[in-house]
């Protein structure tokens, strides 16, 4: 039984650790999640999501307690915390677990701490998230080699106005923070920069974020994805050439099928563990520290200190629609 109930970019960094689980040994998984994530996970057999919420909205102490009754009538025979807050430490406390073999995830509390803090900062590469997910399993004696996604046979639609199939990228110009987020008129010039002849633009946000989205998609023949299901939406970013996204989902859910994913980073940083697995340094648009010692300022970017709220402006979207680019071999 694994525990993830949030954020939807941290579930999607578990994907291809239990990917690889179910593949290198014979075991079944109970996933405690959020029921809005089962399009991650509908393609892996043995793995089945055991819903905890239907939205975002988690339940509280009674409903917990209520919930790990229904948990109990459900054979298991491990407990994977790989979130260890204080609804996961409710859960093992509710659950009948007195014979079982627990592992809990270590989250690097105190290295993060170290990293982030000013002017005795400890910068360093920290152990990425996903091998901290991977050595939960580890630890309860299932040793995994995490395998890199296989880029599965792209699906297009043909541009009937040419017979050049146009490159597909995705841009998600959208984070949880501020501090995460490149400015959007910024975000707007480089759809503009880009070549309409040779790239196709999906713009990826949640229904809330759909007036501005769909402006640019009027303004720019690109296309809007927001008020899809996030079914569809998964489905169209693995379709993807290559995704742009801030440190957040979008990254990672391309990541996992195989597609390349360019990020842009604000107030956080890759060292703190992040960055989406197996993509390279190349890919990775960060703030000059010379003129930004603070960063990475947060783990998750809520943090803006004083004279760096126009941080990230000083990232030129020349800079990153040349790299966009590059990467698609169109420069």
């Amino acid at each position: 039984m694994v525990f993830r109930l949030s954020a939807l970019g941290d579930i999607a960094i578990l994907v291809p650790v239990l990917k690889s689980l179910i593949k290198q040994h014979q075991v079944r998984i109970i996933l405690i999640a959020p029921e809005f994530v089962k399009p991650l996970f509908k393609d892996l057999n043995r793995i089945e999501l055991y819903p905890i919420s239907k939205g975002l909205k988690l339940p509280g102490i009674c409903d917990l307690f209520k919930f790990s009754r229904k948990l109990n009538r459900q054979p298991f025979d491990y407990i994977a915390d790989c979130h260890n807050v204080t609804r996961t430490k409710l859960l093992r406390l509710f659950l009948k677990t007195s014979r079982l073999k627990i592992a809990i995830i270590n989250k690097g509390r105190k290295e993060k701490k170290k990293l982030i803090r000013y002017p005795k900062k400890n910068f360093r590469q920290l152990k990425p998230t996903i091998e901290r997910y991977a050595d939960v399993f580890r630890s309860l004696g299932f040793p995994i080699t995490i395998e890199q996604p296989i880029v599965e046979k792209k699906l297009w639609i043909e541009n009937t106005s040419s017979s050049v199939r146009k490159k597909k990228i995705g841009i998600a110009p959208f984070s949880q923070h501020k501090g995460k987020t490149y400015p959007l008129d910024l975000m707007e010039k480089i759809v503009d920069i880009l070549d309409p002849k040779v790239i196709e633009i999906f713009l990826f946000g949640s229904p809330n974020e759909t007036v501005l989205l769909k402006k640019w998609a009027s303004k720019y023949n690109a296309i809007d994805t927001s008020t899809s299901s996030f079914d569809k939406q998964v489905k169209i970013i693995a379709t993807l050439d290559l995704m742009v996204s801030m440190d957040s989902a979008n990254g990672h859910i391309a990541t996992n099928y195989g597609i390349r994913v360019l990020t842009i980073w604000g107030m956080t940083h890759p060292y703190l563990g992040f960055k989406p697995f197996g993509q390279p340094d190349d890919n990775q648009i960060l703030l000059d520290r010379t003129k930004f010692p603070r960063i990475p300022t947060s783990v998750y970017g809520k943090k803006v200190p004083d004279n760096y709220e126009n941080a990230m402006r000083t990232i030129s979207p020349f800079i990153i629609a040349e790299r966009i680019n590059k990467i698609l071999s169109l420069s």
